[in-house]
Formats: C-alpha cells, sequence, structure tokens
C-alpha cells in the first residue's frame, strides 16, 4: 500500500496545539498511513491495522526546533623560539606574556560559520636574539647514538678483528651424517602368510663424528667482515666525529626568541526542541524527520554580533531560547570572545491520533512525512505475548518452537536484543547435537582400537615402494594404533563440529539433534579412517620409520660418544 503524506494548513506563526474535526480525508488519510506501517512490520496478523482501526480523538501537535550557531574566537599566548639565521628583529620591548593584552591585535576574522581554523601570529616587539642553552653556543652537541665515544666494539668479533673459518667436513661433505651398514636379523620374506627372517644387510644413517653432526670444521681465522679485522665500528650517525648538529639551534649557535598567539576560530552549534509528548515518542518521531520536514519560523540576527537573552516577546519556545543563548554566552571569557551568532526557530507537524482495537485503547503518532510512532500499539501486545510464550517454551526445553519464537519478535521489532536470545536456544539446540557426537566419538575410540591393531598386524596393505618390513622393526610400529585410533576420532569430532548450514536448528526434538550428532560422530570417524588407510597405503608406514629414526638420533649419538670415551 502507497504511504500518502499528511495534509495540513500553511505554517506560518507560533501556534498551539490544536483538536482537528474529523472528515473523511482525515480519516483516510491515517488509515493509509497506519496501513504502510503495519505493512512494513513482517511476521504479524495486523497489516489492515489501519481499516480495522476505531479513531478517536485527533490532536494537531507542533514541535518547535530552535538552533543556536555562534562564532567564537579562541586566543592564547604562548612561547616560541626558531634558529637565528641573521634575519632583521624589531626593537626589543617585552616578552612577558601577562603584560600582553591578546585582543588588542586585529587578527583573523571572519563573517561566516567555519570551524577548527587554526593560526599562529607573532608579536613582533617580544622578539629577541639569545644564545643557544642546548648547545651553549657553540653549535653542536653530543652524538645521542655514541655518547661521543665516536666508535662501538664489534659485536661479531668482540673487538677481536678476527672470526673462526670454517670449512666443509671431508667426511660427510656437509651432510652432517654418514651412512653405516651393519648385518641385522630381520624379515628377509613371506612364506605361506608368514614371516621369515634372516641376516640383512642394514643401512643406517649415524652423526658424523668427524665434525661431531655440525657439517663443518674449523680451519684458523680469518678477518671479521663486519668490522673489517679493525675490532671497532663508527657511529653512523656523528659519523665518527662524537658530535652532532644541535637539534635546538641547528648549529646556529644563537635562537630568536619570541611571543606568539594562537588563534582558533570556534563554531558552537546547540539546538532544543519543545513538544508536548512522551519522551520515548519524541526520540523515535526524531529519527523519522528529516530537514525538509521543519520550516523556519523566525530568525534572530544581532548587529553587533551578540544576541540578547530577552525572549520574553516570542511565545511556546522564549523561555527556551533565553536558556540557550545564556548558557553558550557564559562561555565567554578573557581568552574566548564571541564574534557572531544566529538563532533561528523552525517548526514541524504531527497528528495525535488516539484510537479503539478490541475495546482497548491505544495512542500513536504520525509526522509530517507520514512516517508513524506507536511503542504501545495491538502489534507490541502482539510482540509481548510472543515474548512470553516464547520464554516458556525455553524454560520447558521446546527449543526449536521457542528459537522460531524469538526470531518472529526479532523480525517484528528488529530489536538486537531478540536476535541473541534467538542465537543463545540455537546454542543449545548446536549443544544437544554435540552430546550425541560426544557419545558417538567415545563409543569409536573403544571399538576402533582393537579394528586398527588388527589390521596392523594381520593385512597392513601399502605400496610397493613403501618398505614394510623396516616399518614393522621400527620402535614407532606398536605406537600406530594408538595415533590411529586418536587421529581417527580427531577428524570425526572436526568433522561433526563444522556448520553443515545450522541443520540442527531444524530438526525439533531433543532425541532428533541427539540421533543427528551420533550420525555425524560416526559418518566423521568413518571418513577420517577411510582417509588414514588410503594414507597409510601411501606412505605413513615409512614416515613413521623416519621419525622413529629422528627422535633415537640423540639418543644413537650419546651411545657412539660414550662408546668413544670409555
Amino acid at each position: 500500500m502507497a504511504k500518502k503524506k499528511t495534509t495540513t494548513q500553511n505554517l506560518e506563526g507560533y501556534l498551539e496545539n490544536t483538536t482537528l474535526e474529523l472528515g473523511k480525508e482525515l480519516i483516510d488519510d491515517i488509515r493509509c498511513n497506519v496501513n504502510a506501517w503495519a505493512n512494513n512490520i513482517s511476521n504479524q496478523p495486523f497489516d489492515d491495522l489501519g481499516d480495522e482501526m476505531e479513531i478517536g480523538a485527533v490532536d494537531m501537535v507542533y514541535l518547535y526546533r530552535a538552533k543556536l550557531t555562534t562564532q567564537f574566537d579562541n586566543r592564547t599566548i604562548k612561547r616560541g623560539s626558531k634558529p637565528f639565521i641573521g634575519q632583521a628583529v624589531p626593537p626589543f620591548v617585552n616578552n612577558d606574556p601577562k603584560g600582553e593584552d591578546i585582543w588588542a591585535y586585529n587578527l583573523k576574522t571572519t563573517q561566516k560559520f567555519i570551524s577548527d581554523s587554526v593560526d599562529f601570529f607573532t608579536i613582533d616587539h617580544s622578539q629577541s636574539v639569545d644564545p643557544c642553552k642546548s648547545c651553549a653556543s657553540t653549535g653542536s652537541t653530543t652524538c645521542p647514538t655514541c655518547k661521543g665515544r665516536k666508535s662501538f666494539t664489534c659485536t661479531a668479533c668482540n673487538g677481536k678483528g678476527e672470526v673462526p673459518n670454517y670449512a666443509v667436513c671431508p667426511s660427510c661433505n656437509g651432510k652432517k651424517q654418514v651412512t653405516v651398514y651393519t648385518q641385522e636379523n630381520a624379515v628377509v620374506g613371506y612364506r605361506d602368510g608368514k614371516q621369515v627372517y634372516g641376516l640383512k644387510r642394514v643401512a643406517h644413517q649415524r652423526s658424523c663424528s668427524y665434525c661431531g653432526g655440525a657439517g663443518q670444521v674449523r680451519r684458523g681465522f680469518k678477518a671479521c667482515s663486519s668490522c673489517h679485522g679493525k675490532g671497532h665500528l663508527v657511529c653512523s650517525t656523528c659519523q665518527g666525529r662524537g658530535v652532532v648538529v644541535c637539534p635546538v639551534c641547528e648549529g646556529h649557535k644563537e635562537l630568536l626568541n619570541y611571543l606568539y598567539i594562537e588563534q582558533n576560530l570556534e563554531c558552537v552549534e546547540r539546538q532544543r526542541f519543545v513538544v508536548e509528548m512522551p519522551d520515548a515518542d519524541f526520540t523515535e518521531a526524531l529519527k523519522l524527520l528529516t530537514e525538509k520536514d521543519f520550516e523556519r519560523v523566525e530568525l534572530f540576527e544581532a548587529n553587533d554580533g551578540k544576541l540578547s537573552n530577552d525572549f520574553t516577546c516570542v511565545p511556546i519556545v522564549g523561555n527556551v531560547l533565553e536558556d540557550m543563548v545564556d548558557s553558550l554566552h557564559s562561555m565567554v571569557g578573557s581568552n574566548r570572545h564571541l564574534l557572531f551568532e544566529q538563532l533561528s526557530v523552525s517548526r514541524t507537524f504531527m497528528l495525535k491520533v488516539d484510537y479503539l482495537f478490541d475495546g482497548e485503547p491505544f495512542r500513536l503518532h504520525i509526522v509530517a512525512n507520514g512516517g508513524v510512532v506507536a511503542l504501545h500499539s495491538p502489534i507490541s501486545n502482539y510482540t509481548d505475548g510472543l515474548l512470553v510464550s516464547a520464554k516458556r517454551k525455553a524454560r520447558r526445553r521446546n527449543l526449536f518452537a521457542a528459537n522460531r519464537l524469538f526470531e518472529q519478535i526479532y523480525d517484528i521489532t528488529e530489536n538486537e536484543a531478540f536476535w541473541d536470545m534467538s542465537s543463545s536456544v540455537a546454542g543449545k539446540m548446536h549443544a544437544d547435537m554435540k552430546y550425541g557426537s560426544n557419545l558417538a566419538l567415545a563409543c569409536c575410540a573403544v571399538l576402533l582400537f582393537p579394528l586398527v591393531g588388527y589390521y596392523l598386524n594381520n593385512f597392513s596393505f601399502v605400496a610397493p615402494w613403501v618398505n614394510l618390513p623396516e616399518a614393522v622393526n621400527s620402535w614407532t610400529w606398536g605406537c600406530l594404533p594408538y595415533l590411529y585410533t586418536a587421529t581417527a576420532v580427531v577428524g570425526g569430532y572436526l568433522f561433526s563440529r563444522l556448520n553443515w548450514g545450522y541443520v540442527y536448528e531444524k530438526v525439533p526434538t531433543f532425541i532428533l539433534r541427539m540421533l543427528l550428532g551420533v550420525v555425524l560422530g560416526i559418518a566423521g570417524v568413518v571418513v577420517s579412517s577411510a582417509l588414514l588407510c588410503v594414507a597409510h597405503f601411501l606412505i605413513l608406514p615409512t614416515v613413521w620409520e623416519t621419525l622413529g629414526q629422528i627422535i633415537l638420533l640423540p639418543w644413537n649419538l650419546l651411545t657412539i660418544i660414550l662408546g668413544i670415551l670409555f
């Protein structure tokens, strides 16, 4: 239904609130606007509220807005200094800021409202040339980096000028490990489905004893590349001089000290409203109104720039205008002057409509652009009933229905608090599904462990390039049932925690949500187990055997060292 703008008489002067006669055109306008407002609210049964309401009294309510704009000139006197480079200096008179009248100077001015305009003006007779105290008139100060020492000890060689020279280990060629062959009793084949053992030449990687596993050996010394054999580094800040140009006087040895005025042109704007309606309704009405809905009633300007605070001749808003002017005039002080100001009064209107619906009285306001403000209405009563029902269902663990009701209330009110309630209930529904998946994962872990052990000991299908006998003889083989079972369960856990389109919000009962979690948990374990079987077939036994050698490497190295020593 189209939204129709409410009509009224021409806005002129200060008008009092009046009661309107209920004509056919006025009633049609009200019903049209109420229907348009109700149709914009989803998930509620009162789309034809305007046609079903029984209109009683209708009042024309005027909303006045007073806007006061004031231009201030803020001035502050400060001390400043800059390097003296021989420029001409006016005769010195005084540099005491307490003796200066900052308003005696004709500085920047404006004829329009501006803000955040900051300028600086030097007081000529306050300028004086004085020696720089920072450098004692020498033009230079001690280097802040080296503290005057001109250089630093080289950290690469600790001031020695030379560092150890290393070459590639001739034994391992820099690989840090060497290959050692041993005769070991190992699986050499299979006969009648059983493993056949025999002596086999097995290659092992051992840490190189010549270089101690470093891959390089020491060959004397060489000149340090950082300091080029000098043992110290020249300070880059002062280039080895120990001093730098004074940052205050920039090497000119003298400073030009002066007083200056910092001027800040500041525009301050205040506005107040006068209307007879509840604060909550006014706040909502102000959100609907735009600048074009207001029409100017009167504009106040002063010849000397400052308005008088006497508005006793102004009806309705006179007291508000006096308070606004007094409030801004109280901001004037020794460092702030008022340049000029402007006060405008504008007005818009609203219709206050009292009506009955199913015998219950209600009230709404229709603003100038046709927007409706109705904090208490049949729709709000309907929403209150939904809220009571939703909370009752949530307490009784009927989470599916409670979630739907909270979502419906959010669609009606667009209040984020109800969306948070819906999210909280959805979280509980998700928790129901998690309980089921956790239960399934625990059962799968108990059942899967013996199955994994049986598979590895009796089947263990692997690709032709995988050396299964070496993997079986590794100490890590006995850990695989634990590792594979834990990996499958963790994969199932992650699988069950995926989004899945928030499917748990579509399941109506607790039992079904639990069963959904059980299905997802088992499916996750099955998928993870299938991926593990593929990875085991391709490469995992070799990976575990190599990992076992790496873990035992420190122990083997310790064994070799102890064997050499004892």
